[in-house]
């Protein structure tokens, strides 16, 4: 049974050239379907990528807030430590004014002596601690910058690409709309081999590729190559088993 719509011979099949040019715009659709599915899963991969690569930046500028929080209250702790250090220093130094007792006196020099040791050392400490807390602080502003500008950058993109999949995805239901229109126009023995080919997924129709299939690479016989090239018979590709047809003319 031959589908309505297509020229047919005196014989009642359907002619060559016209089934051919048909299979030919059956290839063109399918390379667009394929175009567009791959822009669709593409840019639904890519946007996955830029969701966990904004939440590592998200997650290295919360480390590096962690980091100078911890830093300021380290230093925070150790300035405490000094004034604490300062007034027993300064308390020492007042019970020596009136003491008599020369052991009790030489007892408060070393408890003084002792704590100006330690408040040298812990002022060296608060010093360090500081270049630590300049140094965090910096690690958290350049953090909390990448973090911003991937932000920006990431949704530039992904605000590009919405666009780009908005129109992927209705160019591709028009694609298989019209693929569908002109599969049902293929007589029935050509509409069910490219139906069972597209059930596997991938086109049905190629276009010869400098004498090669364009589906599986194959090379094609010869003569074969040649009368794809130029739709003089209908090619069938011996690898794979879909049919080979001309490129679009122009």
């Amino acid at each position: 049974m031959l589908s309505w719509g297509l020229p047919q011979t005196e014989r009642g099949g359907v002619d060559n050239k016209v089934l051919i040019n048909l299979l030919a715009e059956i290839a063109v659709l399918e390379e667009s379907l394929v175009a567009a599915e791959h822009t669709l899963s593409h840019h639904a991969s890519r946007g996955r990528d830029l969701r966990d690569l904004q939440a590592e930046y998200e997650e290295d500028a919360a480390l590096a807030q962690a980091g100078d929080q911890n830093a300021n209250v380290r230093l925070r702790g150790k300035e405490n430590e000094i004034r604490a250090t300062e007034t027993a220093l300064t308390l020492k130094r007042d019970q020596t004014i009136g003491v008599s007792d020369r052991r009790q006196y030489q007892a408060l020099q070393r408890e003084i002596s002792g704590l100006e040791q330690k408040l040298i050392t812990l002022e060296d400490e608060a010093m360090a601690l500081l270049a630590t807390v300049e140094a965090a602080e910096d690690g958290r502003d350049v953090a909390e910058s990448d973090r911003v500008q991937q932000e920006s950058k990431g949704q530039a993109e992904i605000d590009r690409m919405q666009g780009e999949t908005t129109a992927a995805s209705e160019a591709r239901d028009q694609l298989a709309a019209d693929l569908q229109r002109l599969i049902s126009m293929l007589p029935e023995a050509n509409r069910r081999h490219v139906q069972r080919l597209r059930q596997n997924g991938g086109p049905a129709v190629v276009q010869v590729q400098s004498g090669a299939c364009g589906g599986c690479f194959e090379q094609l016989p010869a003569q074969q190559g040649i009368d794809a090239d130029k739709g003089r018979s209908l090619v069938r590709c011996a690898g794979c088993a879909r049919y080979v047809v001309h490129r679009p003319w122009r």
